[in-house]
């Protein structure tokens, strides 16, 4: 029988610890990346449209909900751009009090909440592929 050398098995096990916490570590960092580009990637399939007038390309996702408070209100992303000054936690007043000013502004590119962006466009696209304003 082999005598059980103690440092050479206090590496090996350490060694092996020490990878698989940090495997670990690694892996819920990539998880919770991919979870936030997710979330993030809503955003920005919204924020923006293709439009001929600049003031019609910014969305109004009337009821953030959850969402609304991650983007910090930039559901409301027309307002956001007409007053780029007025901090996030003041927009929804401000939307509040012109409403109808702001949807005539954009053009009506307006959603209700983020539960119609997902019933309307999970299966389907939004936007086609070749951008709009091009000349075929």
């Amino acid at each position: 029988m082999k005598p059980i050398r103690l440092m050479a098995g206090f590496f090996t096990v350490g060694i092996w610890t020490l990878l698989s916490r940090v495997m670990g570590f690694v892996r819920d960092i990539m998880i919770a990346a991919y979870l936030g580009l997710s979330i993030l990637k809503l955003r920005t399939f919204l924020e923006h449209q293709a439009h001929v007038r600049a003031s019609g390309r910014s969305v109004i996702v009337e009821r953030g909900g959850v969402f609304g408070f991650l983007f910090l209100n930039n559901n409301l992303h027309v307002v956001h751009h007409m007053h780029p000054q007025v901090a996030w936690y003041d927009l929804p007043a401000l939307y509040r009090s012109r409403k109808a000013h702001y949807l005539r502004r954009n053009g009506g590119y307006f959603y209700g909440s983020y539960g119609e962006v997902f019933r309307r466009y999970l299966w389907t696209a939004k936007d086609p592929v070749v951008h709009p304003l091009w000349r075929r």
